[in-house]
């Protein structure tokens, strides 16, 4: 039996490392259409398409595979799915009509389920939890706003913020798994 696979003329992966119900994991999240990736036939039109597939470790066709291939732990590690822009262009120009945008959503859920998220990701939900606001407003962007004829940014329900959240259970995902660098 073959256990190792070449991917890419510089890596090989073992297949030991893949993991059958991954898959399965991914048909189970919602409006996540990954029934369309059976129709990939690695024509990289989703990564000749990527205006930032430059700054990925892993490209979104061989994301692709991956997920094809059940090898779980490098696709949940790689870079790209928290990268991708989300503009949509590589699904757009898919001739398969692939969803590969929104099977890196998915990704990016089973990610997060695993503890794997940037740390930039947990910062900016604190924010917001905290704050109601990705970015507090401070006295002098609102003397800038009176200097320009804008009205004041109204306050919200902060608690409307914070029960919603508590209720997703987010904050709660991020105590309980610190690995998020």
């Amino acid at each position: 039996m073959v256990r190792n696979i070449e991917i890419t003329t510089n890596e090989i992966f073992d297949l030991g490392a893949t993991d059958l119900e991954f898959k399965e994991k991914l048909f189970k999240l919602p409006d996540i259409d990954i029934k369309s990736l059976k129709y990939c036939f690695q024509c990289t039109t989703c990564t000749a398409s990527c205006p930032i597939s430059n700054a990925f470790d892993l490209m979104p066709h061989q994301i692709m595979q991956m997920i094809s291939l059940s090898l779980i732990n490098k696709v949940i590690n790689c870079n790209a799915i928290w990268l991708c822009l989300t503009c949509y262009i590589c699904q757009e120009r898919c001739p398969q009509n692939v969803k590969i945008t929104d099977i890196f959503f998915g990704l990016k859920n089973i990610a997060t389920s695993h503890g794997l998220y940037p740390k930039s990701i947990k910062l900016f939900t604190a924010a917001i939890y905290e704050n109601g606001r990705a970015i507090e407003v401070t006295d002098f962007q609102e003397e800038e706003r009176e200097d320009l004829g804008l009205p004041e940014v109204s306050p919200f329900d902060k608690n409307a913020i914070k029960k919603i959240f508590n209720k997703i259970g987010i904050m709660k995902l991020f105590k309980s798994n610190d690995k998020g660098d």
